[in-house]
């Protein structure tokens, strides 16, 4: 078949998708030799060289258009037609008027479950478009048992069409590191230490309050003894974090990174304590299996799929509870034994999930549309 890929994502800003993508079509090159692929992107050369070693297992095409609007209405009909694609991939949202058959990876439906945690006009476009392209894509892809659950009922796809393929991390990056194995951009955060790390977007349904009211409560007991550091980038009602933090006067003891550099974060984790990943749902969660794979502690949530990656590995708390929270942090902070048991565990459950086992099923499931 001759298979067209969405790829604008990656030359864009470092999010789970962009990551899943990736990883995905890496070990496609490496396992597919029957079918052409197609990548189309706004920097074609920049998108091959990404790809190193197996980079002549694509063709690389331009896009015309900067936004999804015009991408998705115009373009990709036209380039479907002219490229004479067999089958187009995109992430999401496929083409409004689509000329071949549909592939799609829809990573969750969080706004669904948790519409209070996005905007209105978000809500809006996605339970229109997002459950148009799946109940109209020739197969479906998920990242989790949750997810594919949550499309089953929400949605009503046909439960032959979704499978799921789910997120892993590069074990070459992610791994325990000693600190001779830490490059010079990272020796600065190193004056942080002891410190909690959490990774993700700044956005309301990451739950980024609940950690700061935690570390407050640990102050306000005299037990406050890390910094907490936050990298990742401001999003949707992100200034409610930094209003959190002014509320409880904890200016000296949390730090915000912005975005880090890809060799700057597998050592973040080897330094830090703790990861702490309160969110209230996820569709995979990618930054604990990452923190787990460096064999950090791990305190995540029980819903959406965290507990799914997780397994035993992780200490699990109720999001909406600063004490159940709070309690966790303490626990491991003061427990050597329990810190390396975690590890123990968190690396045992790393090991579990695979890229090149995801595209497999990736490349199965689109054999049988041949």
């Amino acid at each position: 078949m001759r298979i067209g890929v969405d790829a604008h994502i990656l030359t864009e800003k470092f999010q789970g998708s962009r990551t899943y993508l990736f990883n995905i079509l890496r070990q496609l090159a490496k396992i597919d030799s029957r079918n052409e692929y197609f990548l189309y992107s706004d920097s074609p050369e920049e998108t091959k060289t990404l790809f190193t070693s197996v980079a002549d297992r694509f063709e690389y095409r331009p896009l015309r258009s900067h936004g999804p609007l015009g991408r998705l209405l115009l373009e990709f009909p036209r380039i479907e037609k002219r490229d004479r694609l067999d089958l187009l991939y995109n992430q999401y949202i496929s083409p409004f008027f689509p000329k071949c058959r549909q592939a799609i990876t829809i990573h969750d439906i969080l706004f669904e479950s948790l519409p209070q945690f996005f905007s209105p006009i978000f809500v809006f476009r996605s339970r229109l478009f997002i459950r148009r392209s799946a109940q109209r894509a020739a197969v479906v892809f998920t990242d989790s048992t949750f997810s594919r659950r949550e499309l089953l009922q929400r949605y009503h796809v046909a439960p032959e069409r979704v499978h799921i393929t789910y997120c892993a991390v590069d074990r070459s990056l992610f791994r325990p590191l000693t600190s001779a194995e830490w490059p010079p951009e990272a020796e600065p955060f190193g004056r942080y230490r002891p410190f909690i790390l959490y990774v993700g977007r700044l956005d309301p349904r990451k739950n980024l309050r609940l950690l700061i009211e935690a570390l407050a409560l640990r102050k306000q007991r005299g037990q406050l003894t890390e910094k907490l550091l936050i990298t990742g980038v401001k999003d949707y009602r992100h200034r409610e974090v930094f209003e959190a933090m002014a509320r409880h006067r904890l200016e000296n003891e949390v730090v915000f990174l912005g975005g880090v550099e890809d060799q700057v974060l597998p050592v973040l984790y080897n330094m830090a304590e703790l990861f702490a990943f309160p969110s209230w749902g996820e569709g995979f969660g990618l930054p604990v299996l990452e923190a787990m794979a460096c064999g950090t502690p791990v305190i995540t949530t029980d819903r959406g799929s965290l507990a799914e990656v997780a397994g035993d590995a992780a200490l699990l708390i109720d999001p909406s509870s600063v004490e159940s929270l709070e309690e966790a942090i303490g626990r491991v902070v003061s427990d050597a034994d329990l810190r390396r048991t975690m590890r123990e565990k968190g690396l045992r459950q790393a090991g579990v999930f695979d890229w090149e086992r995801s595209a497999r099923v990736f490349y199965e499931a689109i054999e049988r549309l041949a």
